[in-house]
């Protein structure tokens, strides 16, 4: 039995695609974050109509679409 019969080999395409996805998670993430961070002016709305700021409101609107989930 050879050693490599059981090695994996990562092709040029799949490092890409890792790549690729590893760069989304943080896009994701960072986008996640602004959201978190900027909850309690949403929920101050809710509970007292404190209006939110236009630049957390804007925000939060480019935040949301660059979050993007693979397929499970």
């Amino acid at each position: 039995m050879s050693w490599l019969e059981n090695a994996k080999v990562t092709t040029a395409v799949e490092k890409a695609a890792k790549a690729a996805d590893d760069a989304q998670e943080a896009i994701n993430s960072e986008a996640e974050r602004v959201l978190r961070e900027s909850d309690w002016y949403v929920l101050r709305f809710l509970e007292k109509g404190t209006p939110i700021p236009a630049d957390i409101t804007s925000a939060r609107d480019a935040a949301r679409p660059q979050i993007v989930r693979k397929p499970l």
